[in-house]
């Protein structure tokens, strides 16, 4: 089973990396542009594996296995769970191997390019290249057509009602806004908030609109300078 890196995490936008559950252990694999490595772990030769996770974001999973540590960045938890809980199987089976470290490597069939020569080489990494560029391009357009699709939902909001029915639709608006969405969301949140701070105003009610006023204010200067 293979579990590939995030391309939203830093770093993976192009060269995502794979790791590789197999029946011996794991084939961990960093791609790059022209140079990549892939790396086979042994689940009885891994002494340990420590996660870096961030309260928000993506996971970086080290293992470190006959004295080499290798990095693989951009899962998520659960995904790390996945593949901790495979080693732990994997190292009750008892299969044993070494680590072999593969440099160079553009893709998984890159090692029969010799037999096409420094052509086939190119033409193959082209290929390779191409084709994570098009899967970019089309996750891209995924993400893009996604935020559309949220800016839209939020456009559609109806701010209307009691004062507590407003408050309860700001208070939404305000969850979402917390987690850090994208730019063109945000500015669709805070129109939101201040036509809602405004109806709270004309509905008499003083103290609710101001506590969404103060909320407000913090929202509108992270985005004036991009926070």
């Amino acid at each position: 089973m293979k579990i590939t890196g995030s391309r939203l995490a830093d770093g993976n936008k192009l060269f995502p990396p794979s790791i590789t559950i197999e029946e011996n252990g794991l084939n961990v694999k960093i791609p790059g542009f022209l140079r990549g490595n892939s790396t086979f772990l042994a689940y009885t030769d891994i002494s340990s594996v420590s996660v870096d996770s961030k309260l928000i974001g993506y996971s970086t999973i080290h293992f470190n296995a006959m004295g080499s540590r290798v990095s693989a960045h951009g899962f998520t938890k659960s995904e790390v769970e996945q593949i901790k809980a495979a080693i732990d199987e994997g190292k009750n089976t008892g299969h044993k191997s070494t680590v072999t470290v593969v440099q160079g490597e553009s893709s998984p069939s890159s090692q029969k390019s010799s037999s096409g020569g420094v052509s086939g080489f190119i033409n193959k990494t082209f290929d390779d290249n191409k084709e994570r560029v098009m899967q970019y391009e089309k996750d891209a357009k995924e993400e893009k057509l996604k935020i559309e699709g949220k800016v839209q939902e939020i456009a559609e909001i109806n701010i209307s009602g009691t004062a507590d029915e407003i408050s309860q639709q700001l208070n939404k608006l305000l969850s979402i806004a917390s987690s850090k969405p994208d730019k063109k969301v945000k500015n669709a949140i805070i129109e939101k908030l201040d036509f809602g701070v405004m109806k709270l105003q004309n509905l008499g009610a003083n103290a609710e609109a101001e506590f969404f006023r103060n909320k407000l204010e913090p929202l509108k200067k992270k985005n004036i300078f991009g926070f």
